[in-house]
């Protein structure tokens, strides 16, 4: 049974339970342990056809059934049914890395308990967001590490209209307002692989790069190695974003695939490892770091899909490029169904959906265009010389290709942004193609440096100053970019049934035009 159509029933089950059906989790559970059992039956006697349409209703109904779960609050110990004015004794886990800026603080914790009036009220569900107050010079906030259990007192709200459905889609319903004297670690963290990921990154990588680099440097350094985007100054932020560059600031699929490729590289093609040997510890790195850099859900979407691919090359199987990416948002939706509805969640998959649909018909479309005043038809370079034929694979390599992947991406996620952001950025396929390719020998001298900061702070500086020119390169670019009248536009959001009817004539339209090239 192909992935992809679970994948879409599962979708789909999702969206029902989400705009149409409003019925008891638990009843919903039970049809779908009976569909199992009577699938499992179908099996077993072979009937494969009656099996795979039962298989289908499955997915759908589990994705409904999962959905109304994840997106109750019913339960009397749920955390939003202690939103009151009165102050609450909160215990819990941290759940992610927390985000710390100049005056505050920002962190995710998994609720265990709480005290109200003298009385502890245990068990308590539910995650909450904390934004707790700190003065500059405190270095409290670079003790509280993933998975560390702490106490915090303050008083729980409902998040303001402007972030609820974004902190709805993460499971979040209830904040509370606080400083940071009233935090309280009770307890470490016992795991070990998280607390040397919490180590690598407060006692290794933030000092390598604080100490070898100044600001604003450090602070772009940072954001693009541990999604520390916080911490770059705003005219900087400004500038990114007015130049459609802003996603390159956030941990996403993309640097999780330079770090693969750059991790695969050194291991098979620098050491000569075997591909399956270099596959299985560029997997074990790339979930190491995904602990380094937190458990964020656009980083947890990025290393799944990572790692789905590494595994296919892991047990032999020709990856499906296709088959990969439904499984690893089968994956991600299972965990959380409410991420469908999260933007960064649309955007990855659908930028990716895109470079992989689409890039391939626009890369032909220009190489027939250009092929007007260049040699790029295989038959034609046959009676070139080698200086033409390598000039024409430069490129069709960093010219063609490039534009070919910036403009699928920006084409599969544009109407998006204008829903989500109001936002469209017409400069912004040029300045992908010029700055995104910045990213894999900044990322990659980042890491070596913080590598031999481990043996030697003289090396470290080497490389680092190298590096600088690169990133205040990347800056300037930016800046640049977004000083282009019209670079960014404010739109009004396009309704679902215009998005829903672009990407339909989409499909078509490229479809016609991937046959008529074919022929």
């Amino acid at each position: 049974m192909p992935i992809v159509k679970i994948t879409l029933l599962y979708i789909l089950g999702i969206i029902t339970g989400c705009y149409l059906v409003d019925l008891a989790p638990l009843f919903l559970f039970k049809v779908a342990a009976l569909l199992t059992l009577v699938s499992l039956v179908l099996l077993i006697f072979r009937l494969q056809r009656l099996n795979s349409l039962l298989l289908l209703s499955l997915s759908l109904l589990v994705g409904l059934s999962i959905y109304e779960f994840s997106a109750s609050t019913s339960s009397s110990h749920h955390i939003t049914n202690f939103i009151f004015p009165k102050p609450v004794l909160v215990k819990g886990k941290i759940a992610g890395i927390p985000k710390v800026k100049k005056k505050e603080i920002h962190l995710t914790i998994k609720v265990s308990s709480l005290k109200v009036d003298n009385q502890e009220i245990s068990p308590i569900f539910g995650l909450l967001r904390i934004k707790a107050a700190r003065y500059p010079s405190s270095s409290f906030v670079t003790r509280l590490q993933y998975g560390e259990k702490i106490k915090v007192r303050g008083s729980l709200k409902q998040p303001a209209d402007f972030t609820k459905d974004f902190l709805a889609s993460q499971d979040i319903y209830a904040i509370m307002e606080t400083a940071e004297k009233k935090i309280t670690i009770e307890e470490e963290g016992k795991n070990l692989l998280l607390r040397a990921a919490g180590k690598v990154r407060g006692g290794g990588m933030i000092k390598s790069i604080e100490e070898t680099l100044e600001p604003p440097s450090s602070n772009l350094l940072m954001a693009l190695l541990l999604g520390a985007r916080e911490l770059v100054w705003e005219e900087i932020l400004e500038d990114f974003k007015s130049s459609g560059t802003l996603h390159i600031l956030a941990i996403s699929g993309l640097h999780l695939a330079i770090l693969a490729f750059v991790l695969f590289y050194f291991w098979q093609k620098l050491l000569g490892l075997p591909q399956k040997t270099s596959a299985l510890l560029t997997l074990i790195l790339i979930i190491f770091y995904c602990l380094i850099i937190g458990g964020r859900p656009s980083i947890f979407r990025a290393t799944i899909m990572i790692s789905v691919f590494l595994l296919g090359l892991l047990l032999d199987r020709d990856p499906n490029i296709y088959n990969s990416l439904a499984l690893a948002a089968l994956i991600i939706l299972l965990v959380n169904p409410g991420e469908l509805f999260n933007a960064g969640f649309q955007l990855s998959f659908m930028a990716t959906l895109g470079i992989i649909y689409l890039s391939p018909i626009i890369n032909r479309i220009l190489i027939l265009f250009f092929s007007r005043y260049l040699p790029l038809d295989p038959l034609e370079l046959e009676v070139t010389g080698k200086l033409t034929k390598k000039l024409t694979a430069i490129f069709k390599g960093w010219v063609i290709l490039p534009l070919a992947v910036s403009s699928a991406a920006q084409l599969a996620v544009f109407p998006l942004i204008m829903y989500h952001f109001n936002t469209l950025t017409p400069i912004t396929v040029i300045a992908n193609i010029v700055i995104v390719p910045l990213l894999t020998p900044i990322i990659a001298s980042g890491l070596i440096t913080f590598l031999l900061y481990l043996a030697s702070l003289p090396l470290a500086e080497t490389l680092a100053f190298g590096n600088n020119f690169l990133l205040l390169f990347l800056m300037k670019l930016a800046h640049l970019f977004a000083q282009i009248p019209f670079a960014s536009l404010e739109v009004p959001g396009p309704s679902l049934f215009l998005i829903l009817a672009y990407y339909v004539f989409g499909v078509i339209l490229f479809d016609h035009l991937a046959t008529s090239l074919a022929k």
